[in-house]
């Protein structure tokens, strides 16, 4: 079928759409018979950086998400026209309120495309594609399992979605913001408040929907848009983005980010079958030729570098005595949103391009720099919720388990917590008892029950995915010795006993959009066990969880843990330090027993905790 259509697309001469940037199609040769997980690791990370494959995308998987993004601005804008006087307040002049009009609906249109599947992490590249933008599916149904705040578990609050919730967020929530878009300026509208209690809902009583809206971000900027100009809305917004930005940056400075700033590189599509992607794995790898994947000098360097500049580009915008020190900041802020879509194969590109716009709008078009006199009026108020959001990120920087990583705007770190699902092949039909939406079989076995069993079924829906994050995240490199530690002590053949599953994939599918957050699973693998009806050893969560970030980390470089099963609960967990998975000589995956040690850390089984 693939050739016909590829045949059929050079024809019309579209073979650009079907081509891959470099390298044979599909997954990787089979590895040996025999081979240890470790070893067929090894298999799939060659594939993973070789200079000429990669991870073997076509074409259309990326073109169709920067398309979409062309989609989204151009329905935008003329929505945007439609729906103002841009003589307002002095039409486009400095201090106009169509500035503050645009950005205002911007973040909004933002807030209702996400919740329709039509922006991130969405689309081909990451399977979500059956019904087409599958979170307003999610979002449309009750029933379906849904995730609460962390910081509400100690009450018995419902696991399934309510008609509440339904209420609250569709009916109120697109009424609302659909007002608000129709306004001249939505925070002068009462509706800008009533969308704004929606949100905070959602903050507390659906904390998967609060991640995928990116309401992480949205749902302060919401607060701040509440209340008038003269009481400081403009100031509350600009501190809040290049406070949400400083963060960002900041989580990345240590030795986490060279391993997703590398990664991004490797697999972008102008580093792969290119001239120069030998003589770049060269400059990275001390050992590339012999598949040993110890970073450089210059991979340390450069990552340093990118982070400081992220770090720097909001810092230097909030400078108040010279307008060039902030056009410089806003071109590290917008060197920073391009090198993301040009590079990152997650798409997380609508954010971006909405993100720059509005920064752009507020710190150069609306006025040059911070709005200062505006935070001397602010409203005590907005300063108190900006503080206690500050506040609450700065434990989730400090207690990474307690604070779901996007809420600490702990974004693109490398420093993620993540697990992988071992699911015994007799007890996969119980999955059938989820009420998803019909995306989910298609995520975990990607051709077929049969299909799922052997190598080729399983490359692109899990060898590839896990390979990659072994380059891309840091607490991967421990997820690896404890996957290896369980298939040696359950399994006689892991290839024929277990389907693994990535649990990011998994868990974004399930709950439409918990945007590749690892601590949620923590709870949600037992609520799965018990919709499901899984016994004891049919469904286990391996898990590791995320760093500290600086300069918290200079005491505490260490992480924890976790063996959870789904019926019964928490079984082992333990923690591990930065310093093991750097050790030299853990160069590639099967030199994982490196890390052994830690794993005699094991605490006696006890009710599961966070």
């Amino acid at each position: 079928m693939y050739e016909f259509w590829r045949k059929l697309g050079t024809q019309f001469s579209i073979a650009w759409l079907l081509k891959f940037p470099a390298g044979g199609l599909g997954p990787p040769d089979e590895p040996a018979e025999g081979q240890s997980f470790a070893q067929i690791m090894d298999h799939g990370c060659r594939r993973v950086t070789n200079k000429d494959g990669g991870l073997g995308l076509p074409n259309s998987l990326l073109y169709w998400h920067w398309f979409m993004c062309c989609v989204y601005v151009s329905a935008f804008f003329p929505l945007f026209f439609a729906t103002t006087d841009t003589s307002l307040g002095g039409g486009w002049s400095y201090g106009s309120m169509v500035w503050i009009s645009m950005v205002q609906k911007m973040f909004i249109f933002w807030y209702c495309w996400e919740s329709l599947g039509l922006g991130v992490n969405h689309g081909p590249l990451h399977g979500k594609f059956s019904p087409p933008f599958t979170d307003w599916w999610y979002r449309f149904t009750p029933g379906v399992i849904k995730y609460n705040a962390p910081f509400m578990s100690w009450l018995p609050l419902p696991t399934r979605r309510t008609y509440l919730d339904w209420v609250v967020e569709v009916p109120l929530t697109y009424g609302f913001a659909i007002s608000c878009l129709c306004s001249q300026v939505p925070s002068e509208t009462p509706f800008m408040r009533a969308l704004t209690l929606c949100a905070l809902y959602e903050f507390i009583f659906d904390h998967g929907q609060h991640l995928h809206l990116y309401a992480t971000q949205n749902l302060h900027v919401f607060v701040c848009m509440c209340f008038p100009v003269e009481q400081g809305q403009v100031a509350g917004m600009q501190l809040f983005i290049s406070w949400f930005y400083a963060c960002s940056g900041w989580c990345k400075i240590g030795p986490w980010f060279k391993y997703l700033n590398i990664s991004n590189l490797l697999t972008a599509k102008f580093f792969v079958g290119m001239p120069w992607s030998h003589w770049f794995r060269r400059m990275v790898f001390k050992n590339y030729e012999k598949e040993e994947y110890e970073y450089t000098t210059f991979a340390r360097v450069f990552s340093a570098l990118c982070a400081v500049c992220e770090t720097s580009g909001p810092l230097l915008c909030l400078y108040p005595y010279d307008w060039r020190v902030v056009y410089l900041g806003i071109f590290f802020f917008t060197a920073m949103h391009i090198f993301i879509i040009a590079t990152l194969i997650v798409d997380v590109f609508c954010w971006n391009i909405t993100d720059n716009i509005t920064y752009v709008v507020l710190f150069v078009c609306y006025q040059t720099g911070f709005d200062y006199a505006g935070l001397r009026s602010m409203h005590p108020v907005m300063a108190l919720w900006l503080l206690g959001h500050a506040l609450y990120a700065i434990w989730g920087n400090m207690y990474p388990n307690h604070v779901v990583y996007v809420a600490a705007h702990r974004h693109a770190a490398g420093n993620f917590a993540m697990g992988v699902l071992m699911l015994k092949k007799d007890a996969a039909k119980k999955l059938d008892k989820l009420k998803a939406h019909a995306s989910l079989p298609g995520i975990l076995f990607p051709l077929g029950e049969e299909g799922a069993s052997t190598w080729g079924g399983q490359w692109l829906g899990f060898y590839c995915v896990w390979c990659y994050f072994w380059f891309w995240n840091l607490p991967h490199r421990m997820l690896t010795t404890l996957m290896v530690d369980q298939i040696d002590k359950n399994s006689g053949d892991f290839r024929k006993d277990y389907h693994l599953i990535n649990s990011v994939v998994f868990f974004d599918a399930l709950v439409a959009h918990l945007r590749f957050d690892g601590l949620s699973h923590v709870k949600l693998v037992e609520e799965v066990g018990k919709v499901c009806g899984f016994d004891e050893g049919e469904l286990t969560l391996v898990w590791a969880g995320a760093f500290p970030s600086y300069p918290f980390a200079l005491w505490n470089r260490t992480a924890s843990w976790k063996i959870i099963d789904s019926n019964r609960g928490l079984t082992k967990e333990g923690t591990y330090g930065v310093e093991l998975l750097e050790d030299s000589r853990y160069q590639k995956p099967s030199d994982c027993a490196v890390a052994n040690p830690y794993l005699g850390s094991y605490s006696p089984p006890t009710a599961n905790k966070i």
